[in-house]
């Protein structure tokens, strides 16, 4: 019998046109007001603060320097507005000075109720003097509450020493996402973090009397830079059989 013959074709226009951004977009929203100036209002502080005393982890002059005395239960904090039974995440960036690691804690109050969701919380990742760490912590609102307290700073003890503190930031859900810096208002940041869409095709096809068989290729056009993105043989070698 005459050999088998089995042509392969990819239904598609010659062109292929995005006309949407296929990303996927979650916005966050930073609550912490003045999110790089720590003697600030809304900022209330007993530490004395120092403004732009070194530079901050985006190469700028602005991050502050605190300074604890050693006088009682020292805390810097501001009141924001939340929802109730919500997941909230903290975070900033924070260096230490001669502040001890173990002396730098945080805490967060539900400022509705007047009671203390957490205190005296050591952060997961632990500051050091050598460069900055990003700290975060998250929690839930409890039921009613509408004003939360939030501390990046607040030591039950009498702690003395100095440590620099940047970029605060407090964001709905569980995680803290990247950093949105604020002025006098809240501020928000679309954060792109997904491509949706490739284009599939045939490669290193070979055929037989009963099988078929090839390699499926992924091929991400969206990496090109938005939103000229037209997929044509041209400019995409291969992409079109």
């Amino acid at each position: 019998s005459s050999p088998a013959r089995l042509k392969l074709e990819l239904i598609s226009a010659d062109e292929f046109d995005q006309t949407a951004d296929p990303r996927t977009a979650i916005v966050a929203t930073n609550l912490l007001l003045r999110s790089q100036q720590m003697g600030s209002s809304p900022w209330i502080t007993s530490p004395t603060v120092t403004a732009d005393a070194i530079a901050a982890p985006d190469g700028t002059l602005t991050a502050d320097m605190l300074t604890c005395s050693g006088a009682s239960t020292p805390t810097h904090y501001q009141i924001v507005t939340v929802t109730p039974s919500t997941a909230y995440t903290f975070s900033a960036y924070v260096r230490l000075g001669t502040l001890p690691a173990s002396d730098f804690r945080m805490a967060f109050r539900n400022d509705t109720a007047g009671t203390f969701i957490a205190t005296d919380v050591l952060p997961a990742a632990t500051p050091i003097s050598g460069g900055w760490t990003r700290v975060t912590y998250t929690l839930t609102t409890p039921a009613g509450c509408t004003s939360l307290r939030v501390y990046p700073f607040r030591h039950s003890g009498s702690p003395s020493g100095t440590f620099y503190l940047w970029g605060t930031q407090m964001v709905a859900g569980s995680d803290p996402m990247i950093y949105v810096p604020t002025e006098g208002a809240t501020a928000s940041s679309a954060v792109f973090v997904e491509y949706v869409a490739n284009h599939l095709f045939l490669v290193n096809v070979s055929v037989d009397a009963l099988a078929v068989t090839a390699d499926v290729v992924s091929w991400d056009y969206t990496q090109d830079t938005w939103p000229a993105r037209r997929a044509t043989q041209d400019r995409y070698p291969g992409l079109f059989r």
